[in-house]
């Protein structure tokens, strides 16, 4: 025997709508939510700003050696060892700390002769024998004299001169300063000609992490009995910034 029970009808479509209003208020209602959103169509304004400050330098790094050239690779060892003592025995002389003299090269390379067939190889004709030095000079009065001392010493192979600063961090404090300020007074500038105001900063990011800009001089020919004319002029320490401010 088989039991059937019938229930009567019942319309379910106001309870779901009833839900679903629920659901909606409760949704809107969401403080987190009102303020993601609020957030996301802020208005707002990202510009770069780019800070430098200009000072003369204190230090300056050269690079010094000896070229030697033998017809056996022993032969120009001996020469450029000779000479290369004479420079160390100069930079003693100047004062300059061993902590800043670094060997930055040294090399025995083969010297050839001239292609007499294509199809048959240069000889070797003799040896060539290259050792440089990397030298800090703390005491920029006496550049020119050390240049001299390089020279007088036997050292024919010198490089540019680099001139940077012992201790950059108060300049590049300067500099960061100097990099938010440009980048508020451009964001004022196109806030106020959009016809807004400008807020407060949201997002501040520093683009690379800057390094001080040396400052290049290269050698003009040496007098024997004078000092060698440098010039340090100025470098620069820099900072670059982005930052995204808000718009009232």
């Amino acid at each position: 025997m088989t039991l059937t029970l019938k229930l009567p009808d019942l319309d379910f479509k106001p309870l779901l709508l009833a839900g679903g209003l629920c659901a909606a208020a409760l949704f809107l209602a969401s403080p987190s939510w009102g303020q993601e959103n609020r957030n996301d169509f802020r208005r707002q304004v990202t510009v770069s700003g780019l800070g430098e400050v200009h000072a003369v330098p204190d230090k300056a790094n050269v690079s010094a050696g000896v070229i030697s050239l033998g017809d056996t690779a022993a032969q120009a060892l001996q020469k450029n060892t000779t000479n290369m003592r004479a420079v160390f025995d100069a930079l003693i002389q100047l004062g300059i700390a061993e902590k800043d003299i670094q060997t930055s090269n040294f090399s025995v390379s083969p010297r050839y002769g001239r292609y007499e067939k294509s199809d048959v190889p240069p000889k070797i004709v003799g040896y060539q024998v290259s050792n440089s030095v990397s030298i800090v000079i703390r005491d920029l009065e006496k550049l020119g004299e050390a240049l001299d001392s390089f020279v007088t010493a036997g050292a024919n192979n010198l490089g540019g001169v680099q001139f940077t600063f012992s201790d950059p961090s108060a300049l590049q404090v300067k500099a960061r300063i100097a990099a938010i300020e440009d980048a508020k007074a451009r964001a004022k500038l196109y806030a106020e000609t959009a016809g807004a105001s400008l807020g407060e900063v949201l997002i501040i990011q520093e683009s690379s992490v800057p390094r001080p800009m040396p400052v290049m001089a290269r050698m003009a020919s040496f007098a024997e009995d004078s000092s060698v004319p440098i010039a340090a002029g100025e470098g620069t320490v820099s900072s670059s910034v982005t930052v995204t401010f808000a718009l009232k």
